[in-house]
């Protein structure tokens, strides 16, 4: 067994996420899930990449939804404040639905997404189409170059996204080359 393994002989990742669910100061399940993602998540990731991302352009963030006050504030709201009838963050909804749009307020959860699909079809496009269509390592060697042809060419013409598939494909063949 190498070293690095033993050192791992007994971790269970589960651990932590137990730790903090069973500290919550509650026996709602729900509560307890949102005391982890507040001890864990938050801070440990999605925190992180607005701290970094923000000062990397020089901007101060503030998240006011998190100041302690509002967090001690929600914490102690009943569940069905919180989840309603498969609605989640139903009083938060309900307290601005009257203020924003619909469309707004019931859009579709978005992520921090990388803009594959712009960056292939604009400042990326003419390098990727340099490498993928070109003689290499990577895709020629286990790609139909016609099939990656017909995926390039729907993306570009703004039918479909396969930035994802593209962006993926153009990282086999730069590590092909090198």
């Amino acid at each position: 067994m190498c070293g690095r393994c033993a050192a791992k002989k007994g971790y269970d990742p589960s651990d932590l996420t137990r730790a903090h669910y069973n500290k919550a100061d509650t026996d709602d399940h729900l509560s307890r899930l949102l005391y982890v993602d507040l001890k864990t998540y938050l801070p440990g990731d999605i925190l992180v990449k607005v701290d970094r991302m923000s000062m990397a352009n020089s901007l101060e963030v503030r998240a006011p939804l998190l100041d302690h006050k509002v967090i001690e504030f929600a914490a102690r709201l009943s569940t069905n404040l919180k989840y309603h009838n498969g609605e989640k963050k139903y009083i938060l909804k309900k307290a601005f639905e009257k203020i924003l749009p619909p469309e707004v307020m019931y859009r579709k959860k978005m992520g921090f997404c990388v803009p594959l699909a712009d960056w292939l079809r604009g400042e990326l496009k003419d390098f990727t189409a340099g490498h993928l269509f070109t003689e290499g390592q990577g895709v020629r060697q286990i790609f139909k170059v016609s099939e990656v042809q017909k995926i390039w060419d729907l993306h570009q013409a703004g039918t479909n996204n396969y930035g994802t598939i593209l962006w993926g494909i153009l990282m086999f063949e730069l590590w092909g080359r090198n």
